[in-house]
């Protein structure tokens, strides 16, 4: 959640913050991410069952893969809809 809050607070600024602001609010954004994952991956592990934790494992990425993928398309869109240009 943290994390989130602190990627919108970024977009929505983008254009009032300098340089220096920028790269320290990219880089918050980037360890709020880490820390939740390490956090998400150690709770997950801890549930996974002894006789199979290779598939369980299998399965956790498959998930976060998969909504990535979704979070990447919304991101994209608010992108489009903010009005950020077409990079390609």
């Amino acid at each position: 959640m943290l994390h989130a809050l602190i990627a919108l607070a970024a977009a929505l600024g983008a254009r009032v913050y300098d340089l220096a602001a920028w790269l320290v609010v990219f880089s918050l954004v980037n360890i709020a991410a880490a820390i939740g994952f390490v956090t998400l991956y150690n709770l997950l592990m801890g549930v996974v069952r002894p006789h199979q934790p290779a598939s369980d494992y299998a399965l956790l990425q498959s998930v976060d893969a998969a909504i990535a993928m979704l979070a990447s398309i919304a991101a994209l869109q608010s992108a489009h809809y903010l009005g950020y240009p077409p990079l390609l």
